[in-house]
């Protein structure tokens, strides 16, 4: 972005004229950034706020009409300016011929001070002396050019210092917009000062969310690299098959078992075996290890359904910070990005996690956990389970993009939807279940409650087989 030229000695005569800031009283005085002064004047007819901006590119001084902006603990300048020229009145006010440098007296009380703002993009400043030019403060004390508290002040000195450069004739700019040229340069510099600080966040907001992208991209190889080593975990049960079919022949102590391999064409293998444990044990020991294997293979599938849905999130963000032109909305934006360090993050999720044919269902064991899996880890295709005119807990199945929820898991979430509720002793239940952005948020509501619209009943009968395989899974999982 091109940056704006500073202001005249041209165009702050014809300010200083429109200010008329003789006569003026300062009534308080505040520092919005480091290189920004406001003063609220009282005139003869109005009342104002004057800006003062000391910002190399930027250097300027006209009327404002935004906030003084008086929040938060004054910085050092600022208290200075308050103990010495706030309900001060300006004496006079006036620019040194040719050089952008105004000088304006204050009278407050018995004490005289003078204002030196020198508006120079390259050496930018505000000045505060006494009449002798000893140096009271300064914006930003600059040792090397004898700026600081108790130096010497001397305008011919100064300008002595100042690179000599071509002569070069100045015009007042025609500044658009409309009213005095106060207003019009106001307006000028607030909006390239507001675009600049709409690129800045979108910067900021670019760099962070593609450092979220980058953390998930290699979580998700990360996944796909275990998901290699698990997917195979068919073998083990294979293993305590082929062990199985030979127990008579096998006796404990022995290492290995050499077989042909009727699962894969006959082929002989030969199986590591435990000695320390029987034939029985040893075959029981390949099945506790597929089981296992195929839980964190499932577990991983859901992992990686679940990666590249937040991956899709951040990068249709990412796509709203591209177009986006609100800084509201893009500061709410940042907002929602801030506090999602894996330092920061709660390491135990809410809810009973069980495993279904890839799927997982969460089920909420109280309304206060109920609540916190609606507002925090369900998104709107998830489904949502629970007994009808019996309390109980919510139950959830975390979609798959581009999978369809299968029946059985379904019936998987339905008996537990009816374990986990009051209901948990009869034999048959009617459950109703929707997608969570079918959910409504009764208000003023109980934590957790909602009304289910669009959804559909499931008829459940009571399978304890099913439930024990969840429990099972649940144990597996707890173990892993």
């Amino acid at each position: 972005m091109t940056v704006p030229a500073s202001l005249n000695y041209k165009e702050i005569d014809v300010l200083l004229t429109e200010l008329a800031l003789p006569g003026c009283r300062i009534q308080e005085i505040a520092q919005p950034r480091p290189e920004y002064l406001v003063f609220e004047l009282f005139g003869r007819k109005q009342r104002f706020n004057l800006l003062m901006v000391c910002k190399p590119g930027y250097c300027r001084m006209h009327r404002f009409s935004g906030e003084l902006g008086k929040g938060g603990k004054p910085q050092r300048f600022v208290s200075f300016l308050r103990a010495h020229v706030r309900n001060g009145y300006i004496q006079d006010a006036h620019q040194i011929d040719g050089e952008r440098i105004v000088n304006i007296e204050v009278v407050s009380g018995s004490e005289t001070v003078l204002l030196w703002l020198r508006l120079w993009s390259a050496a930018p400043n505000l000045i505060v002396t006494d009449k002798q030019g000893t140096i009271l403060d300064a914006m930003f004390r600059r040792p090397a050019r004898g700026e600081i508290s108790g130096g010497h002040f001397s305008l011919q000195t100064a300008l002595a210092k100042k690179k000599s450069s071509p002569q070069k004739e100045y015009r007042v700019r025609d500044f658009p917009g409309q009213g005095d040229l106060n207003a019009r340069v106001e307006t000028y510099f607030s909006a390239i000062e507001r675009n600049e600080n709409l690129e800045k966040l979108k910067a900021a907001l670019r760099n962070r969310l593609t450092q979220m992208e980058n953390r998930l991209l290699l979580k998700l190889e990360n996944i796909k690299t275990r998901s290699i080593y698990t997917a195979d975990y068919e073998h083990y049960k294979e293993a305590g098959d082929l062990i199985m079919g030979a127990l008579h022949s096998l006796h404990k102590g022995e290492k290995n078992l050499h077989i042909a391999d009727y699962y894969h064409g006959n082929t002989p293998i030969d199986i590591p075996l435990k000695t320390e444990l029987s034939p029985t044990e040893n075959a029981e020991e390949y099945y506790r290890k597929y089981k296992k294997a195929k839980q964190e293979y499932l577990r991983l599938q859901t992992d990686q359904a679940d990666t590249e849905q937040e991956l899709e999130h951040i990068r249709a963000r990412l796509s709203d910070v591209l177009t986006g032109d609100d800084p509201q909305k893009l500061r709410e934006l940042m907002k929602k990005t801030k506090g999602t360090s894996r330092a920061k993050k709660n390491i135990n999720s809410p809810g009973l996690r069980f495993i279904s044919n890839g799927f997982t269902i969460i089920v909420g064991r109280s309304s206060k956990e109920n609540e916190l899996l609606l507002r925090k880890k369900m998104r709107g295709n998830d489904y949502w389970l629970h007994c009808r005119d019996y309390p109980g807990s919510y139950v959830f199945i975390k979609s798959i993009r581009g999978k369809s929820i299968p029946l059985e898991t379904l019936l998987d979430a339905g008996n537990l939807a009816l374990a986990y509720s009051k209901a948990r002793s009869s034999d048959k239940i009617n459950v109703y279940y929707t997608q969570v952005k079918y959910l409504k948020k009764i208000k003023g509501g109980k934590p957790g409650l909602v009304i289910p619209t669009q959804e559909k009943n499931l008829f459940i009968s009571k399978d304890s087989a099913r439930l024990k395989r969840l429990r099972d899974s649940l144990k597996l999982d707890i173990e892993n």
